[in-house]
């Protein structure tokens, strides 16, 4: 029952506030149809907000796979380059020492 009632104050609220913005001297139909013509056009550039912000989004995300693939690659590179030189080094040795 509550949530009946709060619907219904929201409605009205919302027909207040609209109705609000009418003034003796407009018709209401020219009014209303202000209202549709600029919430249909706030609805258009959210949408076009949204759809470069995924486009954005997409850019960061591959950026950064970028990123984390180079370094695993440099991390790898510096593990192959540290164990050569620790095996060719100890190798090396031995082999003067005899």
């Amino acid at each position: 029952m509550d949530d009946e009632n709060d619907d219904f104050f929201n409605c009205l609220g919302f027909v207040l506030n609209l109705l609000d913005g009418v003034h003796e001297e407009r018709n209401l139909f020219l009014y209303l149809m202000d209202k549709k013509r600029f919430y249909l056009k706030s609805l258009q550039r959210a949408t076009t907000f949204e759809d470069q912000l995924k486009k954005i989004e997409a850019e960061i995300r591959f950026m950064t796979m970028k990123a984390r693939l180079e370094e695993r690659q440099r991390l790898r590179a510096e593990r192959e380059q540290s164990f050569r030189e620790t095996y060719f080094d100890t190798r090396t040795t031995e082999f003067e020492e005899k």
